[in-house]
């Protein structure tokens, strides 16, 4: 058999593989790094496994350049590699720059509200409440996610608290819906340790004051007198109480009525004792009992509507405030500069609000329709010669929340039914 007989070998030879082994290492090189860029910009986590990666490549390459480098030189001196580097180092900086901005939004979460309104943040009540909790939040949604999913993210603060998310859907797990007492769809369970609340609207007040109720270690009691013709909190009529009610209800108070009459001597567990507007007047041995509640410490919120007659409903309660040296005589504000249109100057506008927890967040025009004018006895200059001398002798820090113009402009009007009568 001949040489022109023989099969031919079309096999790479071994000089061939030499040469293309270089290209082959170099290209796989580049992919390389292209593929950890787009890790790094894609898949902020797994930091370890990216920068293994990447320490082994640039081993690598530094092994190629050693291996070739009489290539390296040669290519890097022509002219051509010369022009394409200042396009490959402008890319690299850019990607890199990218690459860090995205490790650091990963690394430390802040955002920003360009709204003007607060349209993207928590206010700042929620801020607050958020910094009560030391430890992880879980909210788990019983329907649709997406609904709750934006309020959500803004209760993520970078120095709050861990929030863990969960869902549920209500149909596979009826288990749950049974065990937490679900009531409706799209119904938000807020956890805290051993505490939940459940939300139904999608609002960040509703979130926020679930959070109040769960971080809270006692809920306040906070009892309304009833029996003497006060405000209604069970009425849902514009003259009833009802949004009171829901309010207290919705911000963790537990409200509950209260018959003095009944009563023996006052809990020390009732935080709080409201008397809203009475018709009655109330009995001295009432009026003891929440005087002996004061002086143990105890909470009172009192607001006596004023009389446009003559004859004063509620003068023991009136007697009883003078002893506390708080004068709220049945007086009518007036205001003729700063008022609300046509209101013959009885709605006084407020023009200075005192820096207080309670005048938090009141903004724009504040009035207060047919009011009265509360007085402190123990700064009056003639208060142990017009009224009765002040009986206790703890000292009370009387703080003007509310102020309207000062005289000649307003005044506490002491004939009001004159009002009735043309508006003298």
């Amino acid at each position: 058999m001949n040489k022109e007989s023989m099969p031919q070998n079309n096999a790479p030879s071994t000089s061939t593989l030499r040469k293309l082994f270089p290209w082959v290492a170099l290209i796989t090189n580049l992919v390389i790094y292209l593929v950890l860029g787009g890790l790094y910009l894609i898949l902020p986590a797994q930091a370890e496994f990216k920068f293994s990666l990447l320490l082994l490549n640039l081993l690598f390459s530094l092994g190629l350049m050693i291996k070739y480098r009489s290539y390296v030189q040669a290519w890097w001196q022509s002219n051509f590699i010369r022009w394409r580097a200042e396009h490959l180092y402008r890319l690299a900086i850019i990607c890199a720059l990218v690459a860090l901005l995205n490790l650091l939004g990963t690394r430390y979460d802040r955002k920003f509200d360009w709204s003007g309104i607060g349209q993207f943040q928590l206010s700042p009540e929620s801020q607050q409440v958020l910094k009560r909790f030391t430890g992880p939040i879980k909210f788990t949604v019983f329907g649709n996610y997406q609904l709750w999913e934006p309020l959500i993210e803004l209760y993520r603060q970078p120095q709050g608290p861990a929030i863990l998310t969960e869902r549920v859907d209500p149909a596979r797990r009826p288990d749950l819906v049974k065990a937490y007492n679900i009531t409706q769809l799209d119904t938000l369970l807020v956890q805290y340790r051993d505490k939940m609340a459940l939300v139904d609207k999608t609002e960040e007040l509703a979130i926020t004051n679930a959070l109040i109720k769960i971080s809270r270690t006692h809920v306040p009691r906070v009892a309304y007198t009833v029996g003497h013709g006060e405000l209604d909190l069970s009425k849902t009529t514009p003259e009833g109480g009802k949004y009171l009610l829901d309010l207290l209800t919705q911000a963790s108070f537990a409200p509950e009525a209260l018959r003095l009459e009944q009563q023996n001597e006052l809990s020390s567990s009732i935080d709080t004792i409201l008397i809203l507007g009475p018709a009655q007047d109330f009995h001295p041995v009432e009026i003891k009992l929440l005087d002996q509640y004061i002086k143990a410490g105890g909470n009172l919120v009192m607001a006596l509507n004023p009389r446009v007659k003559k004859v004063d409903l509620t003068p023991n309660l009136r007697k009883w405030l003078r002893q506390w040296n708080i004068g709220l005589n049945n007086t009518l504000v007036i205001d003729r500069i700063q008022a609300v249109q046509g209101s013959q100057g009885m709605m006084p506008l407020v023009s200075e609000l005192a820096v207080h927890p309670i005048t938090r967040g009141l903004e724009g025009q504040t009035f207060f329709p047919v009011t009265s004018a509360v007085e402190n006895l123990a700064a009056a200059k003639e208060n142990a010669a017009k009224e009765e001398a002040p009986g206790p002798d703890e000292a009370i820090n009387f703080v003007a929340l509310a102020k309207t113009l000062p005289f000649p402009a307003s005044w506490a009007d002491r004939r009001p039914w004159e009002m009735l009568q043309g508006g003298r």
